[in-house]
């Protein structure tokens, strides 16, 4: 698993792109990807906010993600991001950050 660090959370490609497939998450659609995403994952945040692509020309972009508090082994606790519209940013496009605003469900 490849993982981007965002603002000292984890986005967890692997299972964003599980959970997109499993919801059948539509382009542009972030914010019903979102919602149906968090529906069926236990204990996540939904959360709505702008996401900053690092490529010219840099704007942000309002989506929406889901935040899961993951423990380790070492009882340690990390934040996975997971984001069912992950699947439509191209390779070349890398995530710069976050803005959140987040919504308990």
């Amino acid at each position: 698993m490849l993982a981007f660090l965002l603002m000292n959370k984890i986005l967890d490609e692997e299972l964003s792109l599980q959970v997109s497939v499993s919801i059948k998450s539509k382009v542009e659609k972030p914010f019903d990807n979102a919602y149906k995403a968090a529906l069926c994952t236990k204990e996540a945040i939904y959360v709505q906010g702008f996401v900053v692509i690092c490529q010219k020309p840099y704007h942000p972009i309002e989506s929406a993600w889901l935040e899961l508090t993951v423990a380790s082994s070492m009882g340690e606790t990390s934040i996975h991001i997971i984001d069912p519209n992950f699947k439509y940013l191209t390779k070349k496009q890398k995530i710069f950050g976050t803005s959140p605003h987040k919504v308990l469900i």
